[in-house]
């Protein structure tokens, strides 16, 4: 009796045990296929360097960096095509230091080092803000900046709570112009020559040969007016000084005259007389030759310096295709390797497999 009652129990159990067993084989199915994607790689190739299983990575999912490079190079493509192209004029002047003033002072032919820094204060003066100011007043580079750097000023210093500066609109723009200027134009000397280089940069080709003749005609433009005023002030100082030779001159010339005139002349007194008389001469000729060049030079003002080459056609300066692509190429390479990396130490596509075995 006892045992005919036992047995409905034991079989109930049992009954309960193998559903829940049942029950519970999905789950199971679920949680491995969740495992994560190093137990699916051997033991062999877990034990590998890191470098050595990377370039597995890289060479299993080889696609993933040839297809970046390729989108690479269409983005660097599409830019060189509709990317703003820039341009680049250049003139060259001629610079003899043995034919200036401070050459022939010092005699600069056979002073390398002293030709070589008067080469490169040339240099200096090209792109100094004088010679910048008069090729943007000349070529009316103010009117095309200024307003619009001016609110970008004033918002950013609106932001940090600074205090406008009060500035006039035309300071503004020719601060901006001037600011722009100096960053387009390129002023080198060549090699060791005495010949200087003149570049300019910008959108516009045609405004580009502009400029760059501009700056080169202002250069030597200026360089006349420096040397007008130079001879300028030369010769009023030598027409000061010719005055008060010719006055020394005559009174000399008169005193010889008078102590000619008396009747106890001394032949000493005399030849000294004569004497002074002589250098007063000799040195009022030697300043009203030296003032009739410095009146010449005035009226016809030369300079040392000359134009080698007018501005050139304007060549395209960028963005340079070959270097835009080959950037491109590195970039994208190395962006393609890195993600090929990833995607492996990711278990590659097996992620994708796996979320889809766990919804379904």
């Amino acid at each position: 009796m006892i045992d005919e009652q036992a047995a409905p129990v034991h079989s109930k159990k049992s009954r309960k045990k193998s559903f829940n067993s049942v029950q519970s084989a999905p789950f199971a199915d679920v949680f491995a296929n969740l495992k994560p994607a190093n137990d699916e790689i051997p033991r062999a190739q877990a034990r590998k360097p890191a470098l050595a299983q990377s370039l597995d990575y890289v060479l299993q999912y080889y696609w993933i960096a040839i297809g970046t490079v390729i989108a690479a190079l269409i983005l660097a493509t599409v830019y060189v095509i509709a990317g703003p192209a820039k341009f680049t004029s250049t003139a060259t002047v001629y610079f003899d230091p043995r034919s200036s003033q401070v050459g022939r002072d010092s005699q600069v032919g056979g002073d390398f080092s002293m030709a070589s820094s008067l080469v490169q204060s040339q240099v200096e003066l090209i792109r100094s803000e004088r010679i910048a100011r008069a090729v943007i007043d000349k070529i009316g580079l103010s009117q095309f900046a200024g307003s619009k750097s001016g609110e970008t000023l004033d918002s950013i210093r609106g932001l940090f709570g600074i205090q406008r500066l009060r500035l006039s609109p035309e300071e503004v723009s020719m601060g901006a112009a001037f600011a722009d200027f100096q960053s387009n134009l390129s002023v080198t000397r060549v090699s060791t020559t005495f010949v200087i280089q003149i570049s300019y940069v910008s959108n516009d080709p045609s405004a580009t040969q502009r400029i760059t003749q501009a700056v080169a005609d202002t250069y030597i433009g200026e360089l006349l007016n420096s040397t007008k005023r130079s001879n300028t002030l030369a010769s009023a100082w030598l027409q000061e000084r010719l005055d008060g030779l010719r006055a020394e001159s005559q009174s000399a010339d008169r005193a010889v005259q008078d102590f000619r005139l008396t009747s106890n002349a001394d032949p000493v007194v005399l030849n000294d007389l004569e004497s002074r008389s002589q250098v007063a001469r000799v040195s009022y000729e030697s300043f009203l030759r030296r003032f009739t060049d410095v009146v010449q030079q005035q009226s016809f003002p030369l300079t040392d310096t000359r134009i080698a080459s007018d501005a050139s056609i304007p060549d395209r300066a960028g963005p340079r295709a070959s270097i835009v692509l080959l950037l491109a190429a590195l970039v994208g390479g190395a962006l393609g390797i890195g993600l090929s990396v990833l995607w492996g130490m990711a278990g590659g596509a097996g992620i994708f497999r796996r979320q889809a075995d766990v919804r379904i």
